[in-house]
């Protein structure tokens, strides 16, 4: 797609059309970790304070599900760069 070939209302409407579909990601990223890790990590419900056993649980789990994302992103990001460059490639031919 040629974002040149767009007028500056479109490409104000896909920006925010992509900022969307960001957020709504970062909310279902947010909602799994706090579902994962506290189904992982809370195991005593008689009091209302976190132990710190499960307080460093709950941290050790986010950290690593924030760490696995993040590869994940990147990865996606070269494998789309590599699908960009094949589809350019090829239109040139």
């Amino acid at each position: 797609m040629d974002l040149n070939a767009l007028s500056e209302r479109e490409k104000l409407e896909l920006m925010e059309y992509l900022d969307n579909i960001q957020v709504h990601d970062s909310n279902r990223n947010f909602c799994e970790i706090v579902n994962q890790c506290f189904e992982k990590c809370s195991y005593k419900f008689k009091t209302k304070n976190i132990e710190n056993k499960e307080a460093l649980c709950l941290q050790n789990c986010a950290a690593k599900f924030t760490k696995f994302n993040i590869r994940m992103n990147h990865r996606f990001e070269e494998y789309q760069r590599e699908r960009h460059s094949e589809i350019t490639e090829q239109t040139k031919t």
